[in-house]
């Protein structure tokens, strides 16, 4: 009896299977009891027999799940025996065969992302429609299908699941996966030494990443592609600086209450002390010409000017205000961030900055230019934040002047 429906179902005979059925009404469930055998529907998929097969499914959906000695499903089979019209047929029956796991967690999605020719690529993008939810599948090995197509080299297949990726959002979560060994997508791409799929990943997955044995994608490059140490060497320092630089501008939500309360108070200081160097500046404020000296000249500042010489008030309130906006930047982001309740407190924040233009400009020397007074508080107040940048840029100028030094005398 079972050389007979392995007859019937390599020849996809369908009234001869109903046949069998009039002998041994219980032949597909005796069938079913054996955990790892080829049923009908893994013979009749494996000769493309895309009705039989279909028909076999109908009549018992447990063998479109069930793994042959091999460890493969119907599905898979059609797949590895190129009976691609039946692998189409069987997906529309039931997409959920796509997530069907055979043998090491493998589902047909991994499968069609092992190879570039133009059917499997087809059938990727066939799969990725017709079931979204298989690109999540996990191999026993941690591997989504992005991992298999890394791993074969597959370009035209890493394209195809990147686009996917972007189209439906899910970039970040699937990219940055790690396998079972902690390799990242670079990782892999780094130790089969393929610089063009190194290219396609490098902005998408971190590059300072280390796995379970510590070392980077730079580290397992070094032993590879000249090229690939050079995308990733460059691409590491320049992240290495990003994030320091963001790490300084960055507004931390873990700072005690004691904390932001101590920085404000040294930040009012800051703001009241500058406030009251620009009404008192060095030297004092002029009380204009003697009227009963016969030798004034228009030589002596007129009342309420500064006495400073115009280069000097320039310096002076170069440095000044940036003190002054800078104290007024920390009060104003840790009243936004930390107090929750900084509307009129704005407003006096504005108010008090708006005064202190009109102090500036009540005081200045009679020679000094309003335009180039305004230059220079606006310089002074993006001061700060270049003072910043250069902070970072110096902590990061190690590994820069390294890559530069790499390209420059290699």
């Amino acid at each position: 009896m079972e050389q007979s429906w392995m007859t019937v179902a390599q020849s996809g005979n369908i009234d001869a299977l109903y046949e069998l059925f009039g002998g041994n009404p219980n032949l597909l469930e005796e069938i079913d009891k054996v955990p790892f055998i080829d049923t009908p529907m893994h013979l009749a998929a494996s000769a493309g027999h895309t009705d039989f097969a279909i028909e076999v499914l109908r009549l018992k959906p447990s063998f479109g799940k069930k793994p042959n000695p091999d460890g493969f499903i119907p599905l898979v089979l059609a797949l590895r025996n190129a009976k691609f019209s039946t692998v189409s047929e069987l997906v529309t029956y039931d997409p959920e065969l796509i997530r069907v796991k055979g043998k090491l967690g493998f589902t047909p999605l991994h499968y069609v992302a092992e190879a570039e020719t133009d059917d499997y690529v087809k059938h990727l993008e066939e799969f990725l429609l017709k079931c979204p939810e298989s690109i999540e599948d996990l191999t026993i090995q941690q591997q989504t299908a992005v991992h298999i197509a890394v791993s074969k080299g597959n370009i035209r297949g890493l394209n195809v699941l990147l686009g996917w990726l972007k189209r439906t959002g899910c970039s970040e979560k699937i990219l940055k996966r790690k396998d079972n060994k902690g390799d990242t997508l670079l990782h892999v791409a780094a130790s089969i030494n393929n610089s063009e799929i190194v290219r396609l990943l490098i902005k998408d997955v971190d590059v300072d990443i280390k796995n379970l044995a510590g070392s980077t994608a730079l580290d397992i490059s070094s032993r590879g592609d000249e090229r690939i140490r050079e995308i990733l060497s460059s691409t590491y320092y320049m992240e290495s600086f990003k994030r320091r630089l963001l790490r300084e501008f960055a507004n931390y939500s873990v700072i005690s209450m004691e904390t932001v309360n101590a920085l404000l108070v040294v930040a009012a200081l800051i703001t009241t002390a500058t406030y009251q160097a620009l009404l008192s500046p060095p030297g004092g404020i002029s009380s204009g010409p003697d009227n009963n000296s016969s030798s004034s000249s228009g030589s002596v500042p007129s009342a309420g000017k500064t006495q400073m010489g115009k280069n000097a008030f320039y310096i002076f309130l170069f440095f000044n205000s940036a003190a002054f906006l800078s104290s007024m930047a920390v009060i104003l982001v840790l009243l936004k961030y930390y107090l929750n309740n900084e509307l009129f407190l704005n407003f006096s924040v504005l108010t008090l900055l708006f005064c202190y233009g009109l102090s500036a400009g009540n005081i200045k020397p009679d020679s000094a230019s309003t335009p180039t007074m305004t230059l220079i508080v606006i310089s002074a107040g993006i001061a700060p934040s270049v003072f910043v940048f250069l902070r970072a840029l110096y902590k990061s100028f190690g590994g820069v002047l390294q890559y530069f030094f790499r390209k420059l005398f290699p």
